[in-house]
């Protein structure tokens, strides 16, 4: 699994979105991107997998080219002794949902992706394109804030040549 955790703090947390499943890109939410070309590319490719976590505790796996969301538990990539390798979350809040805003409230996330996703675990030295994403679904303020500070635009959210490298090491 490639895990990932993130704490974000917010004043006024804003989400619905509380289900595996569901669209977490309406609410306030992380999303991870990672992909295994290291090749200059503009678009997802096949081997490109997004997961997005909500502040109401929704999440969802998105993956290929067309950043496509599962449907459910028969969707999940089956390993060799037949066993679905399904992601792994958790959603900590700080505070309510829509309630006023408060300098306390925020939440965190976990997610854990399985490395089967992007066609198994990565090889020391190997580099992946990697980018994290924070959502805000409140109508006020910025409407995402990225990682790389190459993604500047909406347009550019799915754009791996503005995502960081990440290069895996043996530790």
């Amino acid at each position: 699994y490639f895990y990932f955790a993130a704490v974000v703090k917010k004043p006024t947390l804003t989400g619905s979105q509380a289900t595996p499943f569901s669209d977490p890109l309406k609410d306030d939410a992380i999303s991870v991107y990672l992909q295994t070309e290291d090749a200059v590319s503009t678009t997802r490719s096949a081997r490109s997998v997004q997961m997005t976590a909500s502040v109401a505790g929704g999440v969802q796996l998105y993956r290929g080219a067309s950043g496509t969301p599962l449907t459910g538990f028969g969707d999940f990539v089956k390993s060799l002794d037949g066993s679905p390798r399904t992601f792994k979350f958790g959603v900590t809040r700080r505070g309510e949902i829509g309630a006023p805003a408060s300098n306390q409230s925020g939440y965190s996330v976990e997610i854990g992706i399985p490395w089967v996703e992007i066609g198994g675990a990565p090889q020391v030295g190997q580099k992946l394109k990697f980018n994290v994403v924070s959502h805000n679904a409140s109508g006020s303020g910025p409407t995402f804030l990225s990682l790389s500070k190459q993604v500047a635009l909406e347009s550019d959210i799915n754009n791996p040549s503005k995502w960081n490298n990440i290069v895996f090491v043996d530790a």
